[in-house]
């Protein structure tokens, strides 16, 4: 008999070849790949935990120190500013304000500063909107020079003062129009008024000058009608003109005209009540009398 060496050398036994990478069976691929998957995941959550662990404490902003480190001062600014409280916001512009070019957070500032300076402009606009301009551009003068913004600041400042004088040149000729019984002059002031981008002109101012106008125009209409009344110059009739003035609404420029007419129609009623009383006629002249007060 052979041994397996020379049967092996003489051809005569055949040993099967093993199997090859690509032959082992499914459920042993599945066991290398969540293997290394496990073996992955162990490392990046060991790496998280690490840089976790690895990170500088949350300062504490109630007590930092002026000499506490700029990335510090930074955060607690951050924290400050979420309040959009305009202190608060100015605080940080001006803490950024005083950083170089060449400073390592520059860049991070220069965003940071753009988003304070949006959020102080808001407040001025708010101000404008409350017809107060001057507080507006005290509020919008607070954003540095050094914001990215600034230039856009300084254009939308001109763009309320320019808005303004014109608005106010147009409320100034509505109310001229309207002391002139110029009623379709101070129509057209108005309509001009509600063609202005800024919502306080357009909105507030011009609907107040229309209740004006109606105020102006009903007051002139009932004093033309006491004017009829006077016309006669009876006492009665003077009463009765007096009354109706009464009905003025004592805001409007009619009443101011009517002051004149008011006080001599009712001293023409004392002087004829006083020779009522002379003459012994006692009720008519306090009736008189009572219609001029």
């Amino acid at each position: 008999r052979l041994s397996i060496a020379e049967g092996l050398a003489e051809g005569l036994l055949y040993l099967p070849e093993p199997a090859i990478e690509g032959a082992k069976p499914p459920f042993w691929n599945w066991c290398k790949i969540a293997l290394i998957a496990c073996t992955a995941l162990s490392g990046i959550t060991g790496a998280a935990l690490l840089w976790l662990f690895s990170l500088p404490p949350v300062p504490n902003c109630q007590t930092l120190s002026p000499l506490a480190p700029d990335m510090e001062r930074l955060y607690c600014v951050q924290e400050a500013t979420r309040s959009g409280q305009l202190p608060d916001l100015v605080a940080g512009l001006q803490m950024l304000e005083q950083w170089a070019p060449d400073h390592p957070l520059h860049q991070e500032a220069q965003r940071l500063m753009a988003d304070w300076s949006g959020a102080v402009l808001q407040l001025a606009d708010q101000k404008v909107e409350q017809n107060d301009l001057r507080g507006a551009i005290a509020i919008a003068g607070q954003i540095p020079q050094s914001s990215p913004v600034y230039r856009q600041v300084q254009a939308k400042i001109g763009k309320w003062q320019a808005q303004w004088q014109t608005a106010e040149a147009l409320q100034a000729e509505a109310q001229k129009a309207m002391q002139a019984q110029q009623w379709q002059q101070a129509t057209d002031q108005i309509a001009a008024l509600r063609n202005l981008s800024d919502e306080h002109w357009r909105s507030q101012r011009a609907n107040a000058l229309v209740q004006q106008l109606l105020r102006e125009r009903s007051a002139r209409q009932t004093l033309q009608e006491a004017y009829k009344l006077a016309q006669s110059g009876t006492p009665e009739q003077l009463g009765l003109a007096l009354t109706r003035l009464s009905q003025i609404d004592p805001t409007t420029y009619a009443w101011e005209a009517a002051q004149p007419d008011l006080q001599r129609w009712s001293t023409i009623l004392l002087i004829f009540a006083t020779r009522q009383w002379q003459v012994g006629n006692l009720d008519r002249a306090i009736a008189v009398a009572q219609q001029a007060a």
